[in-house]
């Protein structure tokens, strides 16, 4: 049998995962809910379960291998007796220097290590795999199919991976559809990693089926995308609800599905928690305390422009000021403001002008898309609202430019924006596992040239808490703008970006924020140049 739940609750109060004075409280509460103490500490204690997995694999001094890690060799598969892999859950790998690695999800089945060893002629080392992941693996590499699940399996099978995401904080479910089998992918901190297992086909169009029925989507229709959105009850686990918006594509072989699991991780963020370094926090906190102006943040899809957004929401007195909000989705509820959801029938420009008529004091556009929202959003500034918005450029200056091919006027822009805030995200070192080290000359001299200097900087290893990646969250890096009179008139006369940059003297570069980040371990080398924002640029 597989690791027992006092091996596995050990090793997560061993390995620092939760603390062992909370483990009596939680198995109380797991007797009264009727739970197992694995799923109860994982709720309670916000822990994944594989992470329990890799803490038994690291109190054992075993490797923890990944359900993508589960591919083994077809002549190594051939080498073990027939039907072994599937009756004693195993599968045989081999590592880079060609040894053979064992995953059992029972490190102490010495019948089966021993029966592995004789067919291969050489000892194997044992390594621990999740269960699940290691039957998913098992089934995927023997070609078998599983039988029918039932309606209610379908439904407990969403409901596990939807837990699994929000205990990971993921941002995104993927389901995706192949020629055998489904994979499951979840997004974390940005990248995309295998849920525990596959879906098996016969599984994959129950679950589907499930996700559509709570999406108010047509099962029946699979030949042409559709889209739609349901809300999602948290329970004990997080107390609450979450809106998840659903995507379904015709893919190759089915129907592909994406579930965007809207605000969990950043609902409750503040401008102090997002990373702005202090200068250009306090900047921004004087600037959306302004009477009226535009603040803009820009970057790429996926940069965290929203979040910042809702965050300069939070810091308004917004019981003595009305604060109204156009976007598209809704991804977080902000207490005391007008939201509105912009649709076929209100799209940005129509809800701006009816707002407009609302007497507000704050608005926040989701997005700046055309000329005429552009327009309308410029000339609200100007008779004494603060607009916030976001556009698509990379860098701050970048800005004024997308305005002009919006078709906004010099005049308008010079007279109208405050700041403008350019940011990315970037994944953090996990504080339990990263390593010091020495920085080569190249990086010291890259970090020296931004304004830093380090002895140490830090990289990642990986450990249970991160679940073996070596980071743990994400941060912003940011860049700031602001417009003073001489830059004003520099606009207003048509000036280049190179030239406004240039004769900037509140300008904050993302380059500048990145190193600082570097040099006190927040993040790493190899993290910077992965967002194109490498030093070496």
């Amino acid at each position: 049998m597989a690791l027992s739940e006092q091996d596995l609750v050990g090793a997560a109060v061993a390995t620092g995962l939760i603390a062992a004075e909370q483990v009596e409280d939680i198995r109380r509460e797991a007797r009264r809910q009727r739970l197992h103490l694995v799923d109860a500490v994982s709720r309670f204690g916000r822990i994944p379960v594989p992470a329990m997995w890799q803490a038994a694999a690291e109190q054992r001094g075993l490797l923890f291998l990944s359900p993508r890690a589960l591919a083994p060799a077809e002549e190594d598969l051939e080498r073990l007796p027939a039907g072994f892999a599937a009756r004693r859950q195993c599968l045989p790998l081999r590592d880079a220097e060609g040894r053979v690695i064992l995953a059992l999800s029972n490190p102490d089945d010495t019948g089966t290590i021993d029966q592995a060893a004789r067919s291969f002629g050489v000892d194997v080392i044992p390594a621990l795999a999740h269960p699940d992941a290691l039957a998913g693996a098992i089934d995927r590499a023997l070609g078998e199919s599983g039988a029918e699940i039932e309606a209610e399996g379908a439904v407990s099978l969403v409901e596990e991976i939807i837990s699994d995401a929000l205990l990971a904080n993921a941002s995104d479910i993927h389901l995706e559809p192949g020629e055998r089998r489904c994979r499951v992918r979840l997004r974390v901190d940005g990248r995309l990693q295998d849920w525990r297992r596959d879906l098996r086909l016969s599984e994959r169009d129950a679950v589907m089926n499930r996700i559509k029925v709570l999406a108010d989507l047509d099962i029946a229709e699979n030949r042409a995308p559709q889209d739609g959105a349901f809300d999602y009850e948290l329970g004990e686990l997080f107390k609450g609800r979450v809106e998840i918006r659903v995507s379904c594509l015709p893919v190759k072989w089915g129907e592909r599905i994406t579930m965007r699991l809207l605000g969990m991780a950043s609902e409750h963020l503040n401008l102090q928690a997002l990373g702005l370094p202090e200068q250009i926090l306090e900047e921004v906190d004087g600037a959306i305390h302004r009477p009226h102006g535009v603040i803009l943040v820009t970057g790429p899809t996926g940069s965290g422009k929203s979040t910042t957004l809702y965050a300069a929401l939070r810091e308004l007195d917004r019981q003595s000021l009305n604060v109204m909000t156009v976007e598209d989705p809704i991804e977080q509820i902000v207490q005391s403001t007008a939201q509105v959801q912009v649709s076929v029938k209100v799209g940005f420009a129509g809800a701006l002008r009816s707002i407009l008529r609302q007497d507000p004091d704050v608005i926040l556009i989701g997005e700046i898309r055309d000329t005429e929202t552009a327009d309308i959003a410029l000339k609200a500034s100007q008779t004494g609202h603060l607009v916030f918005s976001t556009l698509h450029t990379n860098n701050a200056v970048g800005a004024v430019t997308r305005l002009l091919d919006l078709g906004v006027g010099n005049y308008q822009i010079s007279s109208s924006v405050e700041g403008i805030i350019a940011q990315r995200l970037v994944r953090c070192l996990c504080d339990r596992c990263k390593t010091p080290q020495r920085p080569t000359e190249a990086e010291a001299a890259l970090l020296n040239v931004n304004g830093q200097q380090a002895d140490i900087v830090y990289g990642p290893q990986g450990c249970p808490a991160c679940m073996g990646t070596g980071y743990r969250g994400r941060t912003g890096v940011f860049e700031a703008l602001w417009l003073d009179s001489h830059l004003r008139e520099m606009i207003s006369n048509g000036a280049g970006e190179i030239e406004l940059l240039r004769q900037a003297t509140r300008y904050h570069s993302l380059l500048a924020d990145l190193a600082r980040k570097v040099a006190e371990g927040v993040t790493d080398f190899t993290e910077a140049r992965r967002f194109g924002l490498g030093l070496d640029h």
